[in-house]
């Protein structure tokens, strides 16, 4: 299991992995014995020093151990309300707020049964599994399936690997691999860790391209609002295994 987390519109990261549950990463193996777990402990299975650095506006309040993306420069912020005629005052503070449990499993249906909410499964969506009706989604995957356009993610493994995810290079998920196709086929597996944090990040893209999650900016004014990102900004999300302290990379958890 993973966790999204992200900045929201008073800024909060993603820390924790999208809101999914059963991404089939393969054809059914077939429900066994093994199809079970444990619910995570929400006190001590998850890094909450990850919610660091804390902001009210630029400045700093508590630091934290991972890179921070933009904050508004004035803590102060004047947001309109209706009628237009009157202004919402409010504190810039900026955090990394988990919030998203992903499940990942190679057997669809096989998931923890805890008392959260499931917010997506993906066994109840075909483009999940079809390639072709991924497409609909993502026609822009033709232009990067080239081996030019996938060796330009190697700048995006070493930028999230030091700091943070280059967002011009949208196609990419830094060391991991391609955010293209967004679906839960993966093609040159290096290990099952490898595959669940890159179907966790599609699956993060995905929603953002389905218009399910909106972005948040942390510039003055623009933190009042939502916006639509088609395009996602993965520098405003960070992923966290469960009892594992929070990487950008797989093998900082221990993949070899």
């Amino acid at each position: 299991m993973f966790i999204e987390a992200g900045r929201g519109s008073m800024k909060a990261w993603l820390s924790v992995l999208v809101l999914l549950a059963g991404l089939g990463l393969s054809p059914t193996a077939g429900a066994d014995a093994a199809c079970q777990g444990r619910f995570v402990n929400l006190i001590t299975d998850i890094c909450w020093r990850c919610l660091f650095p804390i902001s009210i506006g630029s400045v700093q309040v508590g630091k934290g151990d991972v890179p921070d993306t933009g904050n508004p420069g004035s803590p102060i912020q004047f947001c309109p309300m209706p009628p237009l005629l009157f202004q919402r005052i409010g504190l810039a503070i900026g955090y990394w707020e988990p919030m998203a449990m992903t499940d990942v499993t190679r057997t669809p249906g096989c998931l923890e049964l805890g008392d959260m909410d499931i917010a997506y499964l993906s066994e109840l969506d075909p483009t999940w599994v079809d390639s072709s009706l991924t497409t609909i989604l993502n026609p822009e995957a033709v232009i990067f399936a080239n081996p030019i356009a996938q060796g330009v993610c190697a700048a995006d493994a070493i930028a999230s690997g030091f700091h943070l995810p280059l967002d011009v290079l949208f196609w990419c998920a830094g060391s991991q691999g391609s955010m293209y196709p967004f679906n839960g086929w993966v093609s040159k597996e290096i290990s099952p860790l490898q595959s669940s944090v890159l179907v966790t990040a599609r699956m993060a893209f995905k929603l953002h391209r389905q218009g399910q999650i909106w972005e948040t900016i942390g510039k003055d004014r623009e933190v009042c609002y939502k916006f639509p990102s088609p395009i996602m900004p993965k520098a405003r999300w960070r992923y966290q295994m469960v009892c594992t302290p929070t990487a950008p990379v797989a093998i900082r958890w221990g993949a070899a």
